[in-house]
C-alpha cells in the first residue's frame, strides 16, 4: 500500500502543471529556459484566464498589475512566483515569491528568488523541477541583481551629462573594460528605461545614490511627452 502511495505521488510530481501569466515576449523567454519532460505549461495573457490547481504559477506582469490581480493571486493558493522588483513580500499575497521579471533576466544561468521560510521549501521543489539554478537574496528593494543593473545605468547616465559622450561610446568602453555582453544603455533599452528609472525612484527614497541622473530625468520627459 505504501508502494503505492509513493507511486501515485511521484506521478503527480513528475506531471506537475505550471501556468505563466505573462505577454508574448516573457512567455518565449521562459520557453526558452528549456521546460522539462513532465512539466505541464499553460501560458496565458491575464491571471483570470489561469487554471485552478496548479502546482505553480508564474505571474510575470507589469509589476503595477500586482495591486489589481491581488486578490486572484492570493486565491491561487500554490506557490506564485511573481515579478516584484519594487514590491517587497510585506506587500505580497503569502503565497509569492519575488523575482524579476525584467526583459532577459529570466533568461540568466543563476535567478534570484526572495521567499518567507514558509514558501521557501516548496519554491526549491519548484525550480529544482525546473532545472532552475537560483539563489535566495533578501526580501530588500530592487532585489539585488536589479539595483545593481540600475545603478550602473544611471552612472552611464550620470557620464553621459559629464562628458557628452555617444550612448554607444560609453556601451562600447564598459563592454571592453568589464567584459559586459551589454552596455548599460542596451541593457536600458532592453529592460525598458521607464522602468529602470522607476525603480530608482523608489531606492532613491532610502539611498540618495540613487537619484535618477538629469539626463535620464529628461528622457524620461521626453518619453512621457512623446505618448
Amino acid at each position: 500500500m505504501l508502494q503505492l502511495t509513493n507511486i501515485i505521488l511521484l506521478s503527480q510530481y513528475l506531471s506537475m502543471q505550471i501556468v505563466v501569466v505573462a505577454d508574448g515576449v516573457t512567455q518565449k523567454e521562459f520557453q526558452d529556459k528549456l521546460i522539462p519532460e513532465g512539466i505541464v505549461v499553460q501560458f496565458v495573457a491575464t491571471v483570470g484566464e489561469a487554471s485552478k490547481g496548479a502546482g505553480a504559477y508564474f505571474y510575470l506582469r507589469e509589476e503595477e498589475d500586482l495591486v489589481k490581480d491581488r486578490e486572484i493571486i492570493e486565491s491561487l493558493g500554490a506557490p506564485t512566483f511573481v515579478h516584484a522588483v519594487s514590491t517587497t513580500l510585506h506587500d505580497l499575497p503569502d503565497n509569492c515569491i519575488r523575482i524579476c521579471g525584467w526583459r532577459g533576466f529570466l533568461l540568466q544561468e543563476t535567478i534570484e528568488i526572495s521567499a518567507t521560510r514558509n514558501n521557501i521549501e516548496g519554491a526549491s521543489e519548484i525550480l529544482n523541477t525546473l532545472h532552475w539554478r537560483y539563489q535566495e537574496v533578501p526580501d530588500i528593494l530592487g532585489l539585488i541583481a536589479p539595483r545593481t543593473t540600475a545603478l550602473l545605468i544611471n552612472e552611464a547616465y550620470l557620464i553621459l551629462q559629464n562628458d557628452a559622450s555617444q550612448k554607444q561610446q560609453i556601451d562600447s568602453a564598459i563592454k571592453l573594460a568589464a567584459n559586459f555582453t551589454s552596455g548599460p544603455f542596451e541593457l536600458a533599452e532592453k529592460i525598458g528605461v521607464q522602468k529602470v528609472f522607476n525603480l530608482l525612484v523608489h531606492l532613491a527614497v532610502l539611498d540618495m545614490r540613487y537619484n535618477p541622473a538629469p539626463f535620464l530625468k529628461n528622457e524620461i520627459s521626453d518619453l512621457g511627452a512623446a505618448s
